[in-house]
């Protein structure tokens, strides 16, 4: 009840304008007409805050609604390239997520606060990236490296002065005992997560599966064999003895890069954030020009 739809967005335009100079211009009904695929869908476009130059532009379509997909995904709906003039193609990208539409009045929960943040590491992957190419943009590229920048991001839904900033009204109880639902939060996350990571590694290291009941049978045998080591997957989904696991197709052998990435992006967090001297300004200098708008070419 203390994170507001339109004030959490607000604070994510001061989160940018602080740590890379990108100010956020949500733009009104009249001026997105045609654009827009529903109406409850936000345009927006990212603003340079030194020159005023367009950065890039983001869809929020942060809704459910009837024949929407569920969950929360990033889509890169447009990467840089070189144009033949010299200049940059301007980045499109959109968040989609499934929240219910009441917490426009009843405001977020500290979850989609995080998942919200997790998405926004995509997009600015994607809308701060300058590459020749465009397939080498954003996040088109080494899975073990994609999470890295939306794990990074979700770490401001943990820290403290920041969480000020988003629910300003939360009582103190409320901020103080974010810490330790954090440590909660990692341990469960683990224990989840590493045999997805497993599972994901068996089932596309084994052979063709065949078809029909002689695929399932051996899907079935590498899923046991998993949960012997790991035991049961919790907190999961059966469909007729098998887990529903999300990313299963789009991540190819590559989940236990999801894992990876939150150690990686928890090593630059401390290193440019938490035990770091260095301003926000510097923090997102180093972040723009040396990570982000390389994309997939380094």
């Amino acid at each position: 009840p203390y994170l507001g739809v339109d004030s959490v967005l607000e604070v994510l335009s001061g989160l940018l304008c602080e740590l890379f100079g990108i100010r956020i211009y949500r733009l009104r009904q009249n001026q997105v007409r045609g654009v827009i695929w529903h109406p409850s869908v936000e345009h927006a476009m990212l603003v340079d805050a030194r020159n005023g130059n367009f950065v890039g532009e983001v869809f929020f379509d942060l809704f459910a609604r009837d024949g929407k997909m569920p969950g929360a995904a990033h889509y890169a709906l447009r990467g840089s390239r070189r144009l033949r003039d010299g200049s940059s193609q301007l980045p499109s990208a959109a968040i989609v997520c499934d929240f219910p539409p009441i917490i426009r009045k009843a405001g977020m929960q500290h979850y989609q606060l995080e998942t919200l943040l997790h998405e926004l590491g995509h997009v600015l992957h994607t809308i701060m990236s300058r590459t020749r190419f465009q397939h080498l943009s954003g996040t088109r590229g080494p899975m073990d490296f994609v999470e890295i920048p939306s794990h990074l991001m979700e770490n401001f839904a943990w820290d403290a002065a920041w969480m000020r900033r988003f629910a300003p009204n939360g009582p103190r109880q409320f901020l103080a005992e974010l810490e330790e639902a954090r440590q909660e939060a990692v341990v469960a996350e683990i224990a989840l997560q590493t045999p997805f990571a497993a599972l994901d590694l068996a089932l596309h290291s084994h052979d063709h599966f065949g078809w029909g009941n002689e695929a399932r049978s051996k899907i079935k045998r590498i899923i046991a064999e998993v949960v012997r080591e790991y035991g049961r997957l919790e907190q999961v989904v059966y469909r007729d003895g098998i887990p529903y696991m999300p990313h299963i197709i789009g991540y190819g052998g590559c989940y236990y890069s999801y894992l990876l990435a939150r150690i990686l992006a928890a090593e630059v967090w401390n290193r440019l954030f938490r035990d770091s001297k260095l301003s926000m300004a510097a923090a997102g200098e180093l972040l723009r020009n040396g990570v982000f708008r390389f994309g997939a070419s380094k």
